[in-house]
């Protein structure tokens, strides 16, 4: 019982990290002015964003590796991210073509499909494994809060409504990417979540 009172602490201040993170560079960008205009794609908080997509298709594409049963899975969840990643990063292939992040992408998903596809014996179980565990949960809410809530909530409309002649379009900005961001931190949370129930099961297996 105690170790999981700790566990939770230790999820709880780990998890909790990311957040505070995300809340100072949030606060760097209130005064920082990219592009001609506060959190843009330019901005750090944009570039937090890339980090945490980048992480989290990491810790996925370890999981492949460690664990072989779960690989199918784990290899198609981390080119999610890793897709997520490529579009978030787009603007440093905009010098070669402003659609040129969907070139990246397609090589991305062309292969994980590929990689997946060669495991497909293995495919459905693992993902039921996954779909019943809590990351993906996790992984969700992160989507709905990233790819839906915050689009709707940073809508130019609804701001311009609620402020009236006040309108100012960096406080829409910042509203929609600091949603956004807690979207990209839940996905994040998802893949260590994952990662960490096939340790625990892998140790218990030996155990048993």
């Amino acid at each position: 019982m105690k170790n999981k009172y700790a566990d939770f602490f230790v999820r709880l201040g780990a998890y909790s990290v990311l957040v505070f993170i995300a809340y100072a560079i949030f606060l760097h960008d209130t005064t920082h002015i990219y592009n001609n205009q506060k959190f843009s794609e330019y901005s750090l908080t944009e570039f937090y964003q890339e980090v945490l997509f980048f992480l989290a298709s990491a810790v996925f594409f370890i999981a492949a590796a460690r664990f072989e049963d779960s690989r199918p899975i784990s290899i198609l969840v981390g080119g999610f991210t890793l897709v997520c990643f490529c579009r978030e990063f787009d603007y440093l292939t905009d010098f070669i073509d402003s659609s040129f992040w969907g070139v990246t992408s397609g090589i991305v998903i062309l292969t994980v499909f590929s990689l997946s596809w060669k495991r497909r014996s293995n495919l459905t179980k693992s993902y039921y494994e996954y779909y019943n565990s809590k990351a993906f949960a996790y992984m969700m809410s992160g989507i709905l809060v990233t790819f839906l809530f915050s689009r709707l909530f940073g809508k130019g409309d609804l701001w311009k409504a609620l402020m009236e002649e006040n309108y100012i379009r960096s406080a829409k900005n910042a509203a929609e990417e600091g949603v956004e961001v807690m979207g990209d931190i839940l996905i994040l949370i998802s893949s260590v979540e994952y990662l960490l129930f096939k340790i625990k099961q892998k140790r218990e297996s030996k155990i048993s």
